[in-house]
């Protein structure tokens, strides 16, 4: 996650993972999880590795509450998922959005 500062900066967390040693053990990583399980239902991220076709985000909406897990203080932000598997790109999803108290 980035917050706008002057251009955008790394806030709060910044976390690099491998996306099949994930899928081979998801309670070992919980806040991995907790991202993860936003996106689950609008993806095809629905199996272990290999991901040999193209990795599907359509119609995410992301709900206030979702954001519970993670507290953040009023201000512009980009959260940003760069998604390998095997030191190959499948995909990049970046969300901007606003906070305020």
């Amino acid at each position: 996650m980035y917050k706008r500062a002057s251009g955008y900066r790394p806030f709060l967390y910044n976390i690099t993972q491998d996306i099949c040693a994930f899928f081979a053990n998801r309670k070992r990583y919980p806040i991995v999880k907790v991202i993860f399980d936003v996106f689950l239902n609008q993806s095809n991220l629905n199996h272990t590795c290999p991901y040999n076709d193209a990795i599907i985000v359509k119609d995410l909406i992301l709900e206030e509450d979702l954001f519970h897990f993670f507290p953040i203080p009023e201000g512009e932000y980009l959260f940003k998922i760069t998604v390998s598997a095997n030191n190959d790109l499948k995909a990049t999803v970046e969300a901007f959005f606003y906070r305020k108290d």
